[in-house]
């Protein structure tokens, strides 16, 4: 029996919670449909990066958060302003 499956976007099929594409969605549409049938640990370590919904057994991550990118730009010089421009786009 499988204790634990890690999946990343790179699969070549979708992930479906429930009719919500869980790679496709934003993140808070995917937060909001896993809300209707579980608990958000309000106690999570990594608030905006971590999702845990330990009633159900699921826990979404992403490495960074767009808010986080943007004032990294802002804050930025104009060389690393460029490469970053790139790399988000």
């Amino acid at each position: 029996m499988v204790d634990w499956i890690g999946i990343n976007e790179n699969i070549p099929f979708p992930i479906i919670f429930n009719g919500v594409d869980l790679f496709k969605e934003e993140v808070s549409e995917v937060i909001t449909q896993i809300k209707k049938f579980g608990t958000l640990d309000k106690n999570d370590h990594q608030p905006g990066y971590s999702f845990r919904f330990l009633d159900l057994g699921i826990c979404f991550w992403r490495e960074s958060k767009t808010e986080d990118l943007l004032n990294d730009l802002e804050r930025a010089d104009e060389a690393d302003n460029e490469w970053m421009q790139v790399d988000i786009g």
